[in-house]
């Protein structure tokens, strides 16, 4: 811990031994940002930490979340009322509580919560995310059906691109996922959370160290489990020199572990900044990335790449146009990570190819 008044959030009581080899590789530092819009209302909400230790126990420290709520005023001074409520815990697990209310347009207030000590980055940070506005409009995504798991040698060499999708099946959370853990998505999960639907005041008022631990899942998760069968797989293709450069946006380090080499593309997380990836072989396969992705794909089609995608469609949040970079004439196998690379493998039967392509 480099800050002794840094509230320090205890998340695993140690770690395995094969953990402890890669702490010094791990990704250390979170960054998760939101904001939407939807019906006259909006909301942002900003988390950025620092995995630390604490002797053998791991934890969260030198926190600072951001909340900006735009809704109706009776609701946003209810908003503030239950911060101020869990003042207490809330200072405990996370840092120093500053709320605030101010007049927006007509029947509406803004509600803003500022918690724990913002550094340099993250002021840059929420300071572009503020400013975002909302997308006009969203691509349709095309109905392109999917290709079968059959002479998979064709599609090499390639590069790669892997997104959440792979790591899921490590059993880390998805982005899904994190939308519920930040409460970005309503109860029913069809619309965007905003007003009294919003759970999130009210969790870190009266839960504040369960709530945090929500957001660190995919942090914590990473520092504990297992590559996949199918990132070995890609770590013996990348041996055979079948794979060239591998791209990723996820921040786990669970392909270091394989040995395989790989390009961070996430810059952020938070503003989908361009990454410039270099794209030596003549195919990119895109495996389990979400739609919000897509600058990597849009570079390789501007340097005539070849396109092929993999992705079994899964756990998406509402409101996502998944897989809006998919292309009629892509190759396009809608499978999971694992079946599509024990199949590049020759290590699946024909029922087993059935199987996948059904899921």
């Amino acid at each position: 811990m480099t800050d002794p008044h840094s509230p320090f959030v205890p998340l695993l009581d140690g770690l395995p031994a094969n953990a402890e080899l890669f702490w010094q590789q791990a990704n250390r530092r979170l960054l998760w940002g939101w904001k939407r819009d939807l019906d006259g209302d909006s909301r942002l909400v900003f988390y950025a930490a620092r995995l630390a230790r604490d002797g053998e126990v791991v934890g969260v420290c030198d926190q600072h979340m951001l909340y900006i709520h735009r809704t109706h005023g009776a609701i946003a001074q209810e908003i503030q009322r239950t911060f101020e409520r869990g003042r207490a815990g809330i200072e405990e697990t996370v840092g120093r509580l500053t709320t605030s209310l101010r007049r927006a347009r007509a029947g509406q207030l803004v509600v803003e919560a500022s918690i724990g000590a913002a550094g340099p980055q993250e002021r840059a940070l929420t300071t572009k995310l503020r400013r975002r506005r909302p997308r006009r409009a969203i691509a349709e995504v095309p109905n392109v059906t999917p290709t079968e798991l059959t002479e998979l040698d064709a599609l090499f060499p390639a590069d790669l691109y892997v997104g959440s999708g792979m790591s899921y099946e490590a059993g880390l959370p998805t982005l899904c996922d994190m939308h519920e853990a930040f409460c970005v998505d309503d109860p029913t999960g069809t619309r965007f959370a905003t007003g009294r639907d919003d759970r999130l005041p009210a969790d870190l008022a009266t839960a504040p160290r369960e709530t945090i631990a929500r957001f660190c899942a995919v942090h914590a998760g990473a520092l504990t489990a297992e590559p996949t069968p199918a990132m070995r797989r890609l770590a013996a293709l990348h041996d055979a020199s079948l794979v060239g450069d591998v791209y990723t946006d996820n921040v786990d380090n669970l392909l270091a572990m394989t040995g395989t080499p790989f390009i961070r593309t996430r810059g952020s997380g938070v503003l989908n900044e361009r990454c410039n990836v270099p794209l030596p072989s003549p195919r990119l396969i895109v495996v389990g990335v979400a739609a919000d992705r897509r600058e990597v794909v849009a570079q390789a089609r501007a340097k005539r790449r070849e396109v092929a995608v993999v992705n079994s469609c899964e756990r998406v949040a509402p409101h996502v146009r998944h897989l809006t970079y998919l292309r009629n004439g892509d190759d396009f196998f809608r499978t999971t990570a694992h079946a599509f690379f024990a199949a590049v493998s020759g290590e699946t039967s024909p029922r087993e190819r059935e199987l996948a392509m059904a899921v």
